[in-house]
């Protein structure tokens, strides 16, 4: 499909339409917090410079002395101003916005937001140059290796010059320059578009608004909704104008720009966005200089002995990076790094992907999906492997494999479904979906029955998120250590950091402008060592000083105001990175696809960042004093066939005269986003069935009691047998789908009994030539039960994907764990069942890790629908893109979970540990707190803890 520039703008109104969150008050060594509670929090006021004819600002109270150097240079010299002349702006919206950046009013909400928005996501022309592109010209030959080129990276060849031009270096260097200059242009413009887009809404909601102030987020009202909506209007055409009609992404766009109430409801959620947006960059910046003034005042008022403890402590500061990426397969990776052809997991797959025919749905209607980019898997699997040996092929992760194998699970676990939405919050936090200080997020899409509400987060529904998991209780690492400078780059909750890359303007920009994130978070950090040299210097200084020249008032004093304006630009002792390309590709190109494990592909270009951080942490010298760990949030499986169930079970069912009331609260996988009304959002009443699918590999099914009350409670498997329809027919809901969906059903899942938190019955069934075969888990606490006849979830098979080493220790403790779990264990007697850690122990090499847990947990909360389906492998629901996720197939499940760094290693090998350790273990590094699972929000164990069980 061919997109003209005019997409920026609809990505524009996605980064705003997805959501960002509000950053909280940061450290300081007197524990004071700043909040927003006065009109004016800055102190501003008015002051007259010699140039009269232009008007800065004085902030005084906690934006005293650095902003007056901000302003003065950037208003006071045109600064500002002439990057505002250069956006694509409108006329009338670039003379109101000119006409108001020397404003009071301007000033004191709206500068500080601006400067956000320029210096924190315009990298320099030195960083640009640094990026994974120029290192791969550098490293690979275009014809070195099949596979190299492909959709997300091209070998472009300069436009052929005069021989005579070509001789001379210099004209050369000088072609080559013009190159690169068209090249940032190119980016500057797609930054260009969206910072207009985003002003030009601001001018629509703000300028024209005499009673706007960033002081607390703004609410919307309807007058300003009818404002804005022509202007959301005019960007959808715009888009339209642009796109190629007939196509996926055209009709979504189309339903939206051609439907009043929708456009309606984008323009009350981007108000909404461009609010929070607005409010968290300003609120980002302040704090930054009410910490210079606060840590200031301290070093006035304490006394010299707390201030050398204070600077003592500092220059021994812990330090941790925690990396968090979108898609990480364990098993892939260790495969690669290894560069073995021969490992189980490659050799499964490529044998897999040879023969997929053998996949191919028997009884069930279905479509084929294009196929992947495959070359360079077929080059290695076939031809020659030496490329996985090459010293530029994720050199970052041969090295972690190498020095810190067992600090790297050997399973990680996705919990289930295996979705994003769910999992990005858990690896974060170290917080379970339900109870106190759960995340509240059980899938991509759920139905809140108490508040009569549907959610779906490909769309506004985003900018709901932060809100939910607030409500909900979680806690982000950088909250629960408020005292810490922390540093977000690109990580999907923003609350509690010092300062943060937002992740949606990243996820959009970055897609067109490759490494765009990446280079903002390094170029950051670069300065920021640079900071964190000279303070080190200053409080060896000032310590010296106080044990040598104790009458050294004045420069003490000094040293003091120097240090607090640069302390809070040090080197963050938390740094959140997150990298969602992984995932977001192996969607649209596969899992295993030339765009995804060639050496031009994301896993390389991740090594590629996480060697440069690395390294970064090295040239600082602290190194030895950071842990790193990093976690997937789930892997990926690829897909060929792929199918519709709502169509495949209630259309049939219609053709056959029972009609069910239904509603689908999702767009397929490879479609645009759905928009929600969040001014009067519709009721989820009078249906027979809710639908909602999500990443090709979960789609979920909602089923209703009654119209009172009743409403609000989740059927469960005696209900669904007999299940009266609003037409006053009657269904066995679960014979339907398991005949219908037939050889594409992987398995589903429904209650047994009423579940929650404290105690569960689930039943897991599936349909296999011909024949229905079950399994009930039963729960209480954390212990459990497991009975299938037909070992549905396969406890007792061995899992292809993994190689299986001959430990007798290992198999002996299997066959223990079997004889407890499986032969004793009693329904009668919950004593006599396993604990969730034995389980995972055994379930550990199976071809479901950890399944009996993870199902047992699925309905901890009733937002989790009625009923759960998983495809089979190769089959897709409800998905046009050729990877998917959200399943339970081993590659959905294999997420890498590991740590390394500051002397930490694992004296046993990790086996089978769940995503939502890695916050956990960096948590307990910093904090030197022993988390215990259940309390203060946290639901996972540390990776330190079988290390502790050692000892």
């Amino acid at each position: 499909m061919k997109i003209k520039k005019s997409l920026s703008a609809l990505l524009s109104m996605q980064v705003l339409l997805s959501g960002c969150a509000i950053t909280m008050p940061k450290r300081d060594p007197s524990g004071m917090h700043h909040m927003h509670t006065e009109h004016d929090p800055l102190g501003l006021e008015e002051i007259v410079p010699q140039d009269k004819k232009k008007r800065v600002t004085r902030y005084r109270g906690l934006m005293k002395a650095p902003p007056i150097r901000y302003l003065v240079t950037k208003v006071g010299e045109g600064g500002l101003a002439l990057w505002v002349k250069k956006l694509p702006l409108a006329p009338d919206v670039r003379e109101r916005v000119l006409k108001n950046i020397h404003s009071d009013k301007f000033s004191k909400d709206l500068v500080p937001f601006l400067f956000a928005v320029k210096d924190l996501y315009i990298a320099t022309k030195k960083y640009k140059k640094r990026n994974f592109k120029n290192y791969i010209l550098e490293q690979f030959d275009k014809d070195s290796v099949p596979g190299l080129e492909h959709s997300l990276f091209s070998y472009e060849e300069p436009k052929k010059v005069k021989e005579k031009s070509r001789k001379s270096a210099s004209v050369e260097a000088e072609y080559d320059e013009e190159i690169e200059n068209k090249s940032e242009k190119k980016d500057d413009s797609s930054q260009g578009e969206l910072f207009a887009s985003v002003i030009t809404i601001l001018d629509a909601m703000i300028l024209q608004d005499p009673n706007f102030s960033l002081n607390e987020p703004p609410k919307r009202t309807d007058e300003l909704t009818v404002k804005v909506t022509p202007h959301i209007q005019k960007i959808l055409d715009s888009v339209l104008s642009g796109m190629e009609p007939n196509g996926a992404t055209y009709d979504a766009v189309h339903a939206i720009a051609s439907d009043p109430k929708r456009v309606k409801a984008a323009s009350a959620s981007l108000i909404d966005a461009i609010h929070i947006y607005a409010y968290k960059h300003y609120n980002m910046f302040s704090q930054r200089y009410e910490h210079k003034q606060k840590l200031h005042q301290w070093f006035q008022n304490a006394s010299e002995q707390d201030i050398v403890k204070y600077l003592s402590e500092s220059q021994n500061r812990k330090y941790a990076v925690h990396v968090m990426v979108d898609g990480l397969q364990g098993s892939l990776m260790e495969s690669l790094s290894l560069a073995d052809t021969s490992a189980p997991f490659l050799t499964q797959t490529f044998a897999e992907y040879k023969n997929a025919e053998q996949f191919k749905p028997k009884t069930t209607a279905y479509f084929e999906l294009k196929p992947s980019n495959m070359g360079f898997l077929e080059h290695v699997m076939q031809k020659d492997s030496s490329v996985l040996k090459n010293e530029n092929y994720l050199p970052f992760f041969k090295s972690l494999y190498r020095n810190h194998a067992n600090s790297i699970a050997k399973q990680g676990i996705s919990t289930t479904p295996t979705i994003s939405v769910r999992n990005i919050p858990i690896i974060q936090t170290g917080a379970t979906v339900a109870g106190a200080g759960g995340t509240g997020l059980p899938n991509f899409h759920f139905v809140d029955r108490k508040k009569d509400r549907a959610f779906y987060f490909f769309g506004n529904d985003a900018i709901l998120l932060n809100d939910l998991t607030q409500e909900s209780g979680m806690k982000t690492i950088a909250q629960r250590l408020s005292r810490l400078n922390s540093l977000n780059c690109s990580s999907t909750y923003e609350a509690g950091y010092d300062w943060s890359i937002d992740p949606m303007v990243n996820l959009m920009l970055g897609e067109k402008m490759r490494d765009f994130g990446e280079i903002l978070c390094v170029q950051e950090l670069e300065n920021r060592i640079k900071n964190e040299k000279k303070v080190s210097k200053l409080r060896e200084r000032y310590l010296k000083l106080v044990y040598k020249d104790k009458s050294a008032k004045v420069r003490k004093r000094n040293i003091l105001a120097d240090i607090a304006q640069l302390e809070n630009e040090t080197i963050p002792e938390y740094l959140a990175f997150y990298n969602p390309w992984p995932d977001h590709f192996a969607h649209f190109k596969g899992p295993f696809s030339d765009e995804i494990i060639s050496p031009t592909g994301e896993l390389n270009r991740l090594d590629f960042w996480l060697k440069k951080l690395t390294q970064l942490y090295q040239d600082a010298g602290i190194y030895n004093k950071t842990l790193f760990s990093m976690a997937g949030d789930h892997g990926l499986a690829p897909v060929k066939y792929s199918l519709n169930p709502e169509k495949v079970v209630f259309g049939s069912l219609a053709k056959e005269g029972i009609n069910l009331k239904i509603s689908k609260i999702s767009s397929d996988e490879g479609e645009g986003p759905k928009l929600s009304d969040h001014v009067t959002p519709p009721s989820q009443r009078g249906y027979d069935v809710i639908v909602a699918s999500t990443a090709g590999g979960n789609h979920m099914m909602d089923f209703f009691i009654g119209h009172d009350d009743s409403f609000k409670v989740q059927p469960v498997y005696k209900d669904l047998i007999n299940y009266q329809l609003h037409s006053g027919q009657t269904l066995n809901v679960i014979d339907e789908i398991l005949n219908r969906l037939g050889d594409t059903l992987d398995y589903m899942v429904v209650r047994e009994e009423e579940s929650s938190i404290a105690r569960s019955a689930t039943r897991v069934l599936s349909k296999k030539s011909g024949k229905v075969e079950q399994a009930l888990i039963f729960r209480e606490g954390n212990k459990v039960l497991y009975q299938s006849e037909d070992d549905l979830l396969e406890i007792s098979k061995k899992n292809p994907y993994v190689a299986h080493q001959n430990n007798k220790s290992q198999n002996e403790l299997k066959v223990e764990l079997y004889q407890k779990c499986m032969i004793e264990a009693s329904k009668d007697q919950v004593q006599t069942w396993c604990d969730e850690d034995e389980w995972r122990d055994l379930t550990a090499f199976t071809p479901r890790p950890d399944s009996i847990n993870q199902l047992s947990r699925l309905y901890d909360t009733d937002l989790a629908g009625t009923v759960n389906v998983f495809p089979a492998r190769y089959i897709g629901y409800n998905t046009k893109v050729p990877g998917r996720h959200a399943g339970e197939l081993y590659e959905e499940k294999d997420a890498f979970v590991g740590y390394w760094g500051a002397g930490q290693k694992s004296p046993v090998k990790l086996i089978s540990e769940v995503n939502g350790s890695s916050a956990v273990t960096i948590y307990e590094y910093l904090s030197g707190k022993q988390v215990e699972i259940g309390q203060d929000g946290f639901g996972y164990r540390s990776l330190f803890e079988r290390a502790r069980k050692k000892k």
